[in-house]
């Protein structure tokens, strides 16, 4: 369980783990310096984050918050069976290719 406000994990740790949210909000947020965080999304119960790692084996690239307290179940990456981890890294490729056609997107509504 966290606290609001609470970090769930911050930019640069070490990930092990994907987490499953049981209750509570929590915000995703990209740390700038000297800048306010940036809202990259609020996740509801039922939704996942830290699987990012799972595919790259890079540390965390993100801020998780609890935004107004929850529970969430920690899954480590080794007890993940295969056949769950290869539909887990099919989500997350699609989901990266659907960040980057929206970046896309806006960069030529900004040129």
């Amino acid at each position: 369980e966290f606290a609001p406000g609470a970090a769930v994990f911050r930019t640069g740790e070490a990930a092990d783990a994907l987490f499953l949210i049981a209750q509570g909000r929590f915000e995703v947020l990209l740390p700038a310096p000297g800048q306010l965080p940036q809202r990259l999304s609020t996740l509801c119960p039922g939704m996942y984050f830290g699987e990012l790692p799972l595919a790259s084996g890079q540390h965390r690239s993100a801020d998780v918050i609890a935004r107004d307290g929850g529970a969430c179940w920690r899954v480590p990456f080794v007890v993940i069976e295969a056949g769950l981890k290869i539909r887990l890294l099919s989500t997350i490729a699609s989901r990266l290719a659907e960040r980057l056609a929206e970046q896309a997107r806006v960069q030529r509504l900004v040129v």
